[in-house]
């Protein structure tokens, strides 16, 4: 494998997108103009567009979004600026309106990584046919929303390349969400894998739970499926979305949790069978938690290493910024249960607001157990069947392929999820 020097691109992507790509596997576009010469990429001030291999969450990200309200010819989006920033960012203080949006894009981001994941909306800019204000522009087309919605995205894309001079708009933000008019879209929305392109179905666009949804799929999340169904486990933001501009606040289900790393330092992970770390017992706590000391465990991981599935736990409360989740409220929640001989779990509920777990292999005493939330059970009993554990399926592991490749949304097969055209 050849190994490349690179510099001189553009501070705001060497933060942004181009921030922590994984050697080896990070894939990227080299804009014309650069200049590439003895194992050396010179981009002239010019901005890279990450087309693949994008990283998992890093210990801070901060990314742009840039919100487009589309007007086709005969139908407009209906919503305005200001509003679709407010919902999109929070950002209606700026206009002297004391009653921001608090729960919206940004904010839902911010809350469930604790800080670790930054939203902001793409820089203000003046073009020569379109301008760009707290993170939205407006772009007309002169295409009949019967035209369908990839033509109505491929057209929408053009004009925004024409209006702001750029090869493509993800030289304007790292995310770029195309609001559409009403009629345009057969679904609600459609996301693109490790990409910066979505768009979303007029007023979906203010709904909170909608947004961090579909640009989760742009960070590579799938969907959170249970018992076969893509969208059926409504824990947490990968599974239905909710026509409410306040709510639900909710953050990820545990198998998102881990990949998205945020609580990495609070996560414990046991692979039964292997010296030293084959069990364990202690509290887990909800989420919610993660900032107070005493919450020691917020998500648990085990390993299988017999098969393809891993098993991911956590404590589902809920309370704050996990207060509206939709499922399994107050349960230990468990995904992909790995076919592990002699591997039990045992769960039992603590009701100041954590989960008793214990893992053992072939029966053996883990150790002791020592509460952070006395009193606690002296013993442990094996789960009954109406146990708080949920066994929730396979949840779109991220050990797994999604069954349909890069695609999301109304898609069918992946012959209907190509990468949108672009002349670029």
């Amino acid at each position: 494998m050849r190994k490349w020097t690179a510099s001189t691109a553009p501070s705001e992507w060497s933060n942004g997108s181009g921030k922590g790509l994984n050697s080896g596997s990070a894939e990227i576009k080299i804009p014309q103009g650069a200049i590439i010469k003895d194992g050396k990429i010179d981009f002239q001030g010019l901005r890279p567009e990450v087309v693949g291999g994008r990283p998992s969450f890093g210990p801070a990200w901060t990314k742009t979004v840039l919100a487009v309200r589309v007007f086709c010819s005969d139908e407009q989006y209906g919503f305005s600026e200001d509003s679709l920033s407010d919902n999109m960012f929070g950002t209606a203080g700026v206009y002297g309106d004391s009653s921001t949006d608090t729960l919206n894009l940004k904010s839902g981001y911010k809350a469930c990584s604790f800080g670790k994941l930054t939203i902001n909306p793409a820089n203000d800019r003046v073009g020569p046919g379109a301008t760009i204000k707290n993170g939205v522009t407006t772009i007309s087309i002169d295409t009949k929303v019967n035209a369908g919605e990839t033509n109505i995205e491929n057209d929408a894309t053009l004009a925004i390349n024409a209006a702001f001079g750029v090869s493509t708009p993800s030289e304007l933000a790292d995310h770029v969400i195309h609001c559409m008019p009403p009629n345009v879209m057969s679904g609600i929305r459609y996301a693109y894998y490790n990409h910066w392109g979505l768009r979303i179905d007029t007023e979906w666009c203010n709904y909170p739970s909608l947004t961090m949804h579909e640009i989760g799929h742009n960070f590579d999340f799938k969907h959170s499926q249970e018992g076969g169904a893509s969208y059926e486990d409504q824990s947490g933001i990968m599974g239905y979305s909710y026509s409410n501009d306040k709510g639900p606040q909710f953050c990820f289900n545990a198998a998102k949790s881990y990949q998205a790393q945020w609580y990495s330092n609070k996560t414990v992970i046991v692979t039964p069978g292997a010296a030293g770390e084959n069990c364990f017992i202690g509290d887990l706590h909800g989420i919610a938690d993660y900032a107070l000391e005493s919450a020691s465990h917020v998500l648990l991981k085990v390993n299988d290493a017999k098969s393809d599935m891993d098993y991911y736990v956590m404590y589902n409360a809920a309370k704050g910024i996990t207060s509206g989740t939709q499922e399994g409220q107050n349960q230990g929640q468990s995904y992909a249960f790995p076919t592990l001989p002699g591997t039990v779990l045992r769960i039992n509920l603590i009701n100041n607001g954590a989960a008793q777990i214990r893992v053992e292999t072939d029966n053996k005493v883990c150790g002791t157990y020592v509460s952070t939330n006395p009193p606690a059970p002296t013993t442990l009993s094996p789960t009954p069947a109406t146990s708080p554990l949920r066994d929730v399926g396979n949840n779109g592991s991220p050990t797994l392929d999604f069954p349909l490749g890069n695609c999301e949304g109304d898609c069918d097969n992946d012959s209907e999820c190509a990468p949108i055209s672009r002349t670029d």
